[in-house]
């Protein structure tokens, strides 16, 4: 009995001899030691780590972590030594981000010159010393409004932004193409009381709230028709019928209720949304549009199309009625429930009181919905325009005049 106790108890002090934990400075302490908080142990004694007789070997530097490096920041090439294996943003790479901050956006570029560097800035920006880093200029600089005052906007931080407006006056539109103020002398969104005040309508035309489906009589199940429900904005279009389909052989007009004087030389500007959905026919090699609604300028029983545009091709252009198919205008298959932007330009070769007005037109065979307009706008730039060889040309979504189409006057 006796010699179990004694073996058990040799046994537990070997194990506690050689698993000691805790042990305090200076005490005796070997590999398997752990010395208290921020001690070591070296050659048998347990010391401070900041310690000038303190230097790890080589199995406490394998445990070392450098935690004042972002191991995310650090990539090891593979190719290389491990001494050579510098960290890139610490030695190797002179374009610091806190030296050359446009090197982590798309305003420029940093070029490293030998243990030097070069920031440069790409067009539009300039290199900002103090902050560091390729700031905007001025937009308004290179004069992008011609002669009209240019206003540039700024970021959250008071820096140019890049984007400017062009300001007009009151009742005045900016004009990209002429870089010039247009004053605006008819504009309607036809939300008046009532809401055909400015109009003179007869046929099929009508003022108020969309709410077109499909037809009421002599419905055919294989023929598209068209929806639209409601106004570009606001509630009220102007229409050739509201509800139902367009009628047969109509020549009907939707004529502004004044005149406006113009100059000779003057050039006219119109600009609005219409939705289209008009009779089409299936012919070799696609199809012919037919009926549709052409914008007329003249006097007493002279007048002459204003040749329209559109950034989608399929609503204007030209249309048929009967054999002849020279007509121009609002035409074609429109989305439903969406309103496409047409624009149109001419310039006044004879002063005088002009009166405005759009003719729908239609043939004897299919109707549809037909063609709704919000948003109307007509504005003038005065000057000399007749003897001037300036090309009118719109961006993507305005309108590009074309003087080699010739379409037919009234």
């Amino acid at each position: 009995m006796m010699t179990r106790r004694f073996f058990l108890i040799l046994g537990f002090a070997l194990f506690m001899l050689g698993h000691t934990s805790c042990i305090t400075e200076d005490s005796f302490c070997t590999d398997h030691d752990e010395c208290q908080p921020g001690f070591y142990c070296v050659e048998g004694s347990c010391v401070e780590n900041n310690s000038e007789s303190y230097e790890p070997d080589d199995k406490d530097k394998s445990n070392e972590k450098e935690h004042s490096i972002d191991d995310d920041l650090y990539q090891a090439d593979p190719d290389k030594d491990e001494d050579e294996n510098i960290f890139p943003e610490e030695d190797n790479d002179p374009c610091k981000p806190n030296d050359c901050l446009i090197i982590y956006g798309s305003t420029g570029s940093c070029t490293p010159d030998g243990d030097d560097f070069n920031c440069e800035c790409y067009d539009e920006f300039f290199w900002e010393s103090t902050a560091k880093e390729c700031l905007r200029n001025n937009p308004c600089d290179s004069s992008p409004c011609g002669d009209v005052e240019c206003k540039a906007e700024l970021d959250e931080e008071g820096n140019f932004s890049g984007k400017y407006d062009c300001l007009c006056e009151n009742e005045q539109v900016y004009h990209e193409p002429l870089k010039k103020c247009g004053k605006i002398i008819f504009y309607d969104d036809f939300e008046n009381e009532p809401p055909d005040t400015n109009w003179v309508l007869n046929g099929d035309w009508e003022v108020g709230q969309p709410n077109y489906t499909g037809p009421t009589l002599d419905i055919n199940p294989f023929h598209e028709y068209g929806y639209i429900t409601s106004a570009y904005k606001g509630n009220n279009v102007l229409a050739t019928k509201l509800k139902d389909n367009y009628g047969k052989s109509r020549n009907d007009d939707a004529v502004i209720d004044r005149t406006f004087y113009l100059e000779e030389g003057d050039m006219l500007f119109f600009s609005f949304k219409a939705y289209a959905h008009t009779e089409r026919l299936s012919q070799a090699g696609g199809y012919r549009n037919v009926d549709g609604a052409s914008l007329l300028v003249g006097h007493d029983t002279e007048f002459k199309t204003v040749q329209l545009e559109s950034p989608d091709s399929n609503l204007a252009g030209t249309y048929c009625i009967g054999s002849t198919c020279s007509f121009q205008g609002i035409r074609g298959y429109g989305e439903d429930n969406t309103y496409g932007s047409f624009f149109g330009s001419m310039m006044i070769e004879d002063g005088g009181e002009k009166t405005i007005k759009f003719k729908f037109r239609s043939d004897s065979a299919n109707q549809d919905a037909g063609v709704y307009i919000d948003d109307f706008m007509v504005y003038i730039i005065t000057g000399d325009y007749k003897n001037n060889d300036d090309d009118y040309e719109w961006d993507d979504e305005d309108y590009e005049e074309n003087d080699d189409d010739e379409y037919p006057d009234e």
